[in-house]
């Protein structure tokens, strides 16, 4: 195994990189500087080491500097990049079944092979799990409009009000309306995109905290100032996404997800009142209540 690890400025100058805590960063090099030739590492032995949290490795997990299996691996994504070593060195890594699950991208990065395109791996060439052409209709082709193919799976389309009272369209049956979410993952399968289960679960999540903006919307409406602010509305983003996407790697039910959220809602409403709110204290984003131990993980297990 060789003792030399390099890092390439390309990564550690880069905004990404740079804009994480420090404590974060230095979990990154000490990992780079013990990972095995191939760029395999099992984090926990690091962490320990050096005095370093779950949220750093999330973090790095979620900016995409990492890249997990099954949590007990991981490897770092640029190792190629950082790092190479010259084949009378360089020790095969343990994990081969792990590596025959990723490809080279065309900057050496390595990458799961889930995408619909060839990734090189090697000198080889590795066939990425795609839909074929084939069989994929478009809508414009299809002889029924989604509405007609809802209809033939006994769903009725009516209107429910949102959060302001407004009408919103919404396919229910038996009396029970589809979630947004469920509704364009339908879509999506009906016009032939692949449809991944991950996506469907991240947007479900995304509605499930925005559900909550006032303190009226949960109901309680025998309160000082109903309109206050209980949670700060979430957008999708590629950063909020990718890490979602890693915690639902360990808490996979969405309705784990549901009950923390609502555990957070009561939790604001149960603080002591100040002079000037019904409410008060710090609201964490999404974002933030995903990544710190005192956000979903807590509130998951109250």
């Amino acid at each position: 195994m060789a003792q030399k690890r390099m890092f390439s400025k390309d990564i550690t100058n880069s905004e990404e990189f740079l804009d994480m805590p420090d404590s974060t960063q230095k979990l990154y090099f000490h990992l780079g500087m013990n990972a095995d030739d191939d760029g395999f590492i099992q984090p926990k032995g690091t962490m320990r080491m050096i005095g370093s949290s779950d949220d750093n490795l999330t973090l790095l997990l979620a900016k995409g500097f990492l890249i997990s299996f099954n949590g007990n691996v991981i490897v770092i994504t640029h190792w190629k990049m950082n790092n190479d070593i010259k084949s009378d060195r360089k020790k095969d890594t343990i994990y081969v079944e792990h590596l025959k699950t990723l490809g080279i991208g065309p900057n050496k990065e390595y990458v799961p092979i889930t995408d619909t395109k060839c990734i090189q791996n090697g000198d080889k060439m590795f066939p990425q799990y795609s839909i074929g052409k084939e069989s994929i209709v478009l809508a414009s082709q299809k002889k029924e409009s989604f509405s007609e193919h809802m209809n033939s799976l006994g769903f009725e389309q009516s209107e429910r009000p949102d959060a302001d009272g407004a009408p919103f369209p919404v396919w229910e049956k038996d009396g029970k309306a589809l979630t947004p979410a469920k509704e364009k993952e339908m879509e999506r399968a009906w016009v032939g995109k692949p449809v991944r289960q991950e996506d469907g679960r991240v947007a479900e999540i995304l509605e499930i905290w925005n559900r909550y903006p006032t303190v009226e919307s949960t109901g309680n409406k025998n309160v000082a100032n109903p309109q206050k602010n209980l949670l700060p509305e979430a957008r999708m983003s590629a950063d909020l996404k990718r890490l979602i996407q890693t915690r639902l790697r360990t808490y996979g039910e969405v309705q784990e997800w549901e009950k923390a959220i609502k555990n957070y809602a009561k939790d604001i409403m149960g603080r002591t009142p100040n002079v000037t709110t019904s409410y008060h204290g710090h609201r964490m984003s999404l974002y933030d209540f995903v990544l710190q131990a005192n956000g979903l993980v807590k509130f998951i297990n109250r």
